[in-house]
């Protein structure tokens, strides 16, 4: 997916265009002592088969009725035996209609940031077909202020 990663002031804003995957079919992991952030999800659907241009048959009987009639002859005995069957125009009723096919697609992303985050603090939200994350820094706590006396 397309996505665009920003440091802000106090961490990381992730942007990812998922058009197609409902929130139930995502997941979202800071990992590695908060140095990684991966996306990982599916979309499904159901794809229309293309507008379909008229079968050969379909394409003769119309050519045919734009075309003066003619007078029918009798066919002989060797010509109605050996009439291509393939040949015979398709009645509209019996053409089978434009097909679906169902997809999915599967996707997996991962981020190793430069500053670990704090996983606890991450907000998500997907609106639109975008995921955004708001993923803040983690605080240094090994750090303390000392007084000197």
């Amino acid at each position: 997916p397309r996505t665009e990663l920003r440091e802000v002031a106090n961490g990381y804003v992730l942007l990812a265009e998922l058009p197609g995957v409902r929130k139930e079919d995502l997941e979202v992991e800071i990992g590695e002592g908060g140095k990684t952030v991966r996306i990982e999800g599916r979309a499904g659907g159901r794809a229309k088969a293309p507008a379909t241009a008229e079968t050969p048959a379909a394409q003769e009987e119309s050519a045919e009725a734009t075309q003066p009639a003619k007078p029918a002859a009798e066919p002989t005995t060797a010509e109605a035996t050996n009439t291509d069957v393939a040949a015979a125009p398709t009645p509209a009723s019996e053409v089978a209609p434009p097909t679906q096919a169902e997809y999915t697609s599967t996707f997996s992303q991962t981020f190793t940031l430069p500053r670990p985050v704090d996983g606890g603090r991450v907000v998500a939200r997907l609106e639109d077909g975008v995921l955004t994350l708001v993923v803040p820094f983690l605080e240094d706590r090994e750090s303390v202020r000392v007084t000197v006396d």
